[in-house]
């Protein structure tokens, strides 16, 4: 069923194309063919060597006295035992940028489509530019310039937008569009267009102050409840952010000027190095998808099928 939704296909193999052999590009959930090895000795062995205290970061928010739960929290977890913990090593991430044309052909009436390459990394101190940029190119819904430009002025798409992921290591920038399959050559040179046209083209005042006044106000929705407030607080921990990131956030956010979103774009926007990847029936794209560069085809393995449990007895 992982092939059955054109958009997770798509999202799933753009990855595995920019990242390669990197554990970045490999899916979380594992395959079928391995997945199938693993045992119930395989699990038991794994949670005891990786969770242990000093490999965990824990967070708790509610309505209680600091003072009062943590003697709870050390009672209760008193038992778990500290253990030396060596982890995978992970290579980085090697920042290569390299030009493709990705295809994967499946019989639906639209096609999806992915351009990007690698980002930044979620301590990279242009992070709140790069933002911001972002959301005048393709992160502010309607008010985007490629939602504008593909959607509105162009009828092409009903879906089109684009972000910046940002984990420990570097991350990808992925512009994102469904179109019709007859459009799909057309949204695409439209997206290009539009990546381009923000490294070149300073915004005006009236985006900036959009895009900064949209994700200042947006802010104070991150505390809505206390499951998002301890997620934010661990994810803080986690990334090596400093413990003053949310009270300078909006400090940050608002210091950003139009000079530092060209800055950012002309860095992080790499247009022409971009690796394309299209799901759908190229038999009916409007123009060939070798008219952007040497196409690369990309077969689905058919999912292995589980083992069949055995009969009882």
């Amino acid at each position: 069923r992982r092939n059955d939704r054109p958009g997770q296909v798509a999202e799933r193999e753009h990855r595995k194309v920019i990242y390669g052999n990197h554990p970045y590009g490999r899916e979380v959930q594992g395959e079928m063919e391995t997945l199938d090895r693993i045992t119930r000795e395989d699990l038991i062995a794994f949670h005891k060597t990786y969770f242990r205290p000093n490999s965990v970061i824990m967070g708790v928010a509610g309505d209680f006295k600091t003072a009062e739960i943590i003697p709870m929290l050390q009672s209760a977890l008193a038992k778990w035992t500290r253990a030396p913990v060596d982890f995978p090593k992970v290579a980085p991430v090697k920042p290569d940028l390299r030009k493709s044309v990705n295809y994967v052909f499946k019989d639906i009436t639209q096609s999806h489509v992915h351009i990007g390459h690698l980002g930044i990394e979620r301590t990279n101190p242009d992070f709140f530019p790069v933002m911001v940029m972002n959301f005048i190119l393709g992160g502010g819904s309607f008010t985007s310039r490629i939602e504008s430009k593909v959607r509105s002025d162009e009828g092409l798409a009903y879906s089109v937008y684009s972000y910046f992921d940002a984990p420990r290591d570097l991350g990808l920038f992925t512009a994102v569009c469904e179109t019709k399959l007859e459009s799909t050559a057309r949204a695409i040179t439209l997206m290009l267009d539009e990546i381009r046209r923000m490294r070149e083209t300073p915004v005006s005042d009236d985006e900036l102050k959009l895009a900064i006044d949209s994700i200042t106000n947006r802010f104070i929705f991150r505390f809505t409840d206390t499951a998002s407030i301890v997620s934010q607080m661990v994810d803080i921990e986690y990334q090596d952010l400093p413990a003053t990131y949310l009270d300078t956030y909006v400090d940050k956010v608002k210091a950003v000027t139009k000079a530092d979103v060209q800055r950012v774009a002309q860095k992080y926007l790499h247009p022409d190095e971009s690796a394309l990847l299209v799901v759908g029936n190229k038999d009916k794209f409007d123009k060939p998808l070798d008219s952007f560069g040497p196409v690369n085809v990309i077969t689905l393995p058919e999912p292995a099928k589980p083992k069949a449990s055995a009969s009882p007895k």
